[in-house]
């Protein structure tokens, strides 16, 4: 996080967000044209033939009438066929041997020269050496290479301003196919590190290529689809280098094979004139599109004179210094693209050139009036008092402050400046968003402000919703444009959208339509909108929160208001089905004693099956009592001294027919003569046949289950074991909730046992617990505390028959 925040970390994202192969091949370009100057930093002041040569041996079209070329009547592309009757092996060759004679040595020259009607002629020329100088490499070579520079500068500054932008991406590549074009211009006519034409020929389809698919794009992206015109456009650019490739060897006058690439180069320039011309006169340009293309207006008329006088050079030949001043001038094109793209984002172009210039010229004409004035008012007092020239000084300056401040404001007036106090509006709408009390008003109150601050034409807010379309308009500054009823955030293409989020979460958008005044915003604008922004966010999170915690509590009453109904329910159908149970089994138990059951042993086999379900349905009805009686508060302990291994064997006896049903074996293990201890015997002995019963259900037939106990001087300690299929450890803590039933108990029982068995023993001041890995049983176990009352005064309940809150 802090190092996004440094230089270099910027640099490094920047970087990354131009893309892996822009910037390899930049890098290459940039040291492509350190390795070309270092190259050709030896020609200044060595001995050269009075004349520039190409690959070919072809004479360049650089030269300057001062050269002893030109002066012996040699010709743009007239092709060296020997030297001295000694024909060259290559363009280095023959430079190689020119460097080998001293200054002035004179050199006999047999040319071939084609003729524009197609005739071929060949001329001998005596040429005398000549030294070259630093102007002359100056005028020749440096043209190419600082508009090579320049574009590749140009280039990737503006990546990394506007990373990721797609027009951003296209201007990159035109830049870079651009650089490399001057680059192979400045190769072929200084260091020839490439062997043959075919890169320059390659660079300018490339370069024609860029500028087309860039005008697709910029200044407005054109209707058409763009996959299908990317394909035309990348097979014309390759049709055109070839041609250029296969004809310019043989071709009778080369610079047609050459004019034809440059026309190509040229017909991107004349795509985006048109594209440029298309946003200009269209009602559906933005105004941000309109902007750019007036940028590059200004952009083009600085490029385009000094590319028609290259043609012009080509055609007919030219002098060298021209040519390198055409080129530099060229790379005035892709600047004023790379100010148009980036100006509205980061570059304050109109806000910086046009007022500055509006007041200097202004300051330029008072200062005028201001010492005419003087002059006058000099030239009536005269030298005669130096006091009064000092008093009317001041006199006219006092004068002069107000003319100054009312021109201030005419010229803000002009160019809707308005000055605004940053924190003055921050403030304002702080004090706003803490006395308003809907959301509305808030967005409505958002507006005015920023409205009296930056004078927009308008502007709409959108809130997130779940349902389609997703979102709702919250506030309107303005008529909105469009016609349609209900409005989007993306319904508005020449406005700037902004999200309003908070934690990384997006909670609205809101849309500003341009300025009045058609400025842009600049980045004080953008981080007063920004600050306003995550105002309106923070109390649009505080409402949500308010409105959430308003819903959460409603929800807590209504299930507290459910649960005191369930726990009513409980308790009431608990009391209604016990007397019935009551009287079933006391009628049954009658009806045994008096045997009228006995002479009948299928009626005796009714009766006892009836009993024991009645029995079964007493002890739910009772737990389902326990259990409303611990939530409501009722439940009591009736403390008295009693003997804990009877209470074990209670239990263990009354549940035998359950075990005997199952077969199985119940152990007491406990200890005999230990001394009686402190507690509610009915309910420890509940605890012991809630976890008896427990056992008993999961446990196997034929198995034994097993009760210990072990006595320290501060507790006892019990535990149930089983042989049954364990429980999983992430069930463990679940087991003493309330209605939480195993899924090995078959269905048997209501979840309420090992509740209640908790809440007694943690009534006693004991806790409760259990041990147990699957496949290998389980070891329900809980401890009671012998100092009993202590315990219970730790517990927070000091009266032994005080009901447990």
């Amino acid at each position: 996080m802090m190092n996004a925040l440094q230089p270099d970390g910027r640099l490094r994202t920047a970087l990354r967000s131009i893309g892996v192969l822009p910037a390899a091949l930049s890098f290459a370009l940039a040291c492509y044209a350190v390795l070309m100057l270092v190259a050709a930093i030896p020609w200044i002041d060595r001995p050269f033939p009075g004349f520039t040569v190409l690959r070919g041996e072809k004479i360049d079209l650089q030269l300057p009438d001062a050269w002893n070329g030109a002066k012996a009547g040699l010709r743009p592309m007239d092709r060296i066929l020997d030297v001295d009757r000694m024909p060259p092996a290559s363009s280095r060759a023959l430079y190689d041997r020119v460097v080998a004679e001293p200054v002035g040595t004179p050199l006999t020259y047999r040319v071939e020269r084609h003729t524009w009607d197609g005739r071929e002629q060949i001329l001998t020329r005596t040429v005398a050496t000549q030294r070259f100088s630093l102007l002359d490499w100056c005028a020749i070579f440096l043209g190419n290479w600082v508009a090579a520079i320049a574009y590749l500068v140009v280039g990737v500054v503006v990546s990394i301003l506007k990373p990721g932008s797609p027009v951003a991406r296209a201007h990159l590549a035109l830049c870079l196919s651009g650089s490399f074009h001057f680059l192979t211009l400045f190769d072929s006519s200084a260091t020839h590190v490439w062997p043959s034409h075919v890169p320059s020929l390659v660079a300018l389809g490339v370069f024609g290529a860029c500028g087309l698919n860039l005008a697709l794009l910029f200044p407005r992206q054109l209707e058409v689809p763009l996959p299908r015109a990317r394909a035309l456009i990348l097979l014309s650019g390759v049709l055109v280098a070839a041609y250029g490739i296969l004809f310019y060897p043989s071709a009778p006058h080369a610079q047609w094979s050459y004019l034809l690439p440059c026309a190509y180069a040229g017909l991107g320039g004349v795509a985006l004139f048109v594209n440029t011309t298309w946003t200009l006169l269209s009602r559906g340009s933005s105004s941000l599109a309109r902007a750019q293309a007036r940028t590059l207006v200004w952009g083009a008329l600085l490029a385009i004179l000094p590319a028609v006088g290259l043609v012009v050079a080509l055609l007919a030949g030219s002098n060298g210094v021209l040519l390198n001043l055409g080129a530099v001038s060229c790379a005035m094109l892709p600047l004023a693209i790379g100010v148009a793209i980036v100006r509205h984002g980061l570059f304050e172009i109109d806000l910086l050139l046009r007022p500055a210039l509006t007041y200097a010229l202004i300051s330029l004409l008072l200062l005028t009036l201001y010492s005419s004035v003087l002059a006058l008012l000099g030239a009536l007092i005269g030298e005669r008092s130096p006091f009064a020239n000092i008093a009317t000084t001041a006199i006219v300056a006092l004068a002069f402050a107000p003319l100054r401040d009312q021109t201030k404001a005419w010229l803000d007036h002009t160019f809707f400046r308005t000055a605004y106090d940053a924190e003055a509006v921050r403030a304002e709408f702080t004090r706003c968003a803490q006395e308003t009390l809907t959301i509305a008003e808030l967005v409505q109150a958002f507006f005015r402000i920023l409205d009296e601050a930056l004078h927009l034409t308008y502007g709409a807010a959108f809130r997130q919703v779940p349902e389609a379309p997703f979102w709702r308009l919250e506030g309107a500054l303005g008529a909105l444009p469009g016609e349609a009823p209900s409005p989007l955030p993306f319904d508005f293409p020449d406005a700037e959208t902004f999200r309003i989020s908070l934690h990384d979460e997006v909670l609205g958008l809101f849309v500003l339509g341009p300025r009045r005044s058609g400025i842009p915003f600049s980045k004080g604008d953008r981080a007063l909108i920004t600050d306003l922004a995550h105002t309106l966010a923070l109390r649009m999170g505080l409402f949500d929160a308010l409105r959430k915690e308003q819903h959460q509590a409603h929800q807590i009453e209504a299930l507290e208001a459910s649960k005191a109904m369930q726990e009513q329910f409980l308790n009431l159908v608990s009391h209604e089905l016990r007397t019935p149970v009551s009287v079933i089994m006391g009628a049954l138990s009658c009806m045994r004693l008096e045997g009228r059951s006995a002479d009948d042993p299928a009626l005796e086999t009714y009766f006892g099956r009836i009993y024991r379900n009645a029995e079964q349905l007493s002890l739910l009805i009772s737990d389902l009592l326990n259990a409303g009686q611990l939530q409501t508060g009722h439940f009591a302990l009736h403390r008295r001294p009693h003997a804990f291994r009877e209470l074990v064997e209670r239990a263990i006896e009354d549940l035998a027919p359950l075990v005997a049903q199952k077969r199985q074996r119940l152990e007491n293990l406990v200890p005999d003569g230990w001394p009686d201890m402190e507690g509610d015997p009915q309910r420890l002995g509940q605890v012991i046949r809630n976890l008896l019963v427990n056992a008993i259900n999961h446990t196997g037939p034929q198995t034994s289950i097993r009760v210990t106990a072990e006595r320290t001087p501060a507790q006892i300690r019990c535990e149930v074991l089983d042989t049954g299929p364990g429980i999983p450890e992430e069930e463990q803590p679940k087991l003493f909730g309330r209605f939480v039933r195993l899924e090995q108990a078959g269905g048997r029982g209501v979840g309420l046992g090992l509740f209640i068995a908790k809440a007694i023993v943690e009534a006693h001041g004991g806790e409760i617990g259990v041990r147990s890995e699957p496949g290998r049983g389980s070891a329900f176990w809980f401890t009671l505390p012998l100092g009993m009352d202590r315990a219970l005064a730790a517990a927070g309940d000091p009266a032994s028959d005080k009901a447990l809150k």
